[in-house]
């Protein structure tokens, strides 16, 4: 029969009180269960194997995030939308999901491996509409990418912005959906601005940059 006890860990790395269940086997570790709140693992019986196991269960608690996954952009027009973001990306058409006989969101996927999902605004709660707000900015390599991507969307019919010069944080153009959404296309930072720096928008102006943070 296996023995259970229950360890308190404080103050780790700043984290609140956690609570390890640790079961001895004689046994290797084995998958993760879950009991209300509590993450519980089944743990080796040797000591000094526990603790690699303790220090390996706060790494994995850790978040390792990698990189977005998804953005899901509502809109009124799916088809539309659809057929909008296709041209101007060069996304294939991935997946669709079909809600009581009507489409009503599809997944588009580019090449390099990221996707974009569209939902009809109707069945999204509240049909939240973002007219002139950047919900994605997609990168390009410099300016000439900027242009070819100006002149694509000046193709489809588009409202396209002016391709704006934010100092260290490189270039910036937005181009807007169908439905007034602004996607915004930048070129990369300069390494100066890899730490921290504050821009400052005034009517009118150019954007100016700080150093020391006022949030």
């Amino acid at each position: 029969m296996a023995q259970t006890s229950v360890h308190a860990l404080n103050g780790l790395s700043g984290r609140p009180q956690l609570a390890i269940r640790a079961v001895r086997l004689s046994s290797r570790v084995s998958a993760m269960q879950t009991t209300g709140s509590t993450a519980v693992r089944v743990m080796p019986g040797n000591a000094t194997a526990r603790q690699t196991h303790l220090r390996r269960c706060f790494r994995i608690a850790s978040l390792q995030l990698m990189e977005i996954v998804q953005v899901k952009i509502p809109c009124t027009d799916l088809r539309v939308s659809a057929r909008w973001y296709k041209a101007l990306l060069e996304l294939d058409h991935h997946r669709e999901f079909v809600e009581d006989g009507e489409v009503a969101g599809v997944v588009l996927a580019h090449s390099n491996g990221w996707v974009l999902g569209l939902r009809l605004r109707t069945k999204v709660p509240g049909e939240p509409k973002f007219p002139g707000f950047d919900l994605l900015s997609l990168s390009v390599d410099d300016r000439v990418g900027l242009e070819a991507i100006r002149a694509r969307a000046t193709s489809l019919g588009s409202q396209i912005g002016d391709i704006v010069d934010r100092g260290t944080d490189g270039l910036a153009l937005d181009v807007f959906d169908p439905d007034g959404t602004a996607i915004r296309f930048l070129t990369p930072s300069e390494p100066e601005g890899a730490g921290f720096v504050g821009v400052e928008f005034r009517d009118g102006e150019p954007p100016t940059f700080y150093k020391e943070r006022r949030l």
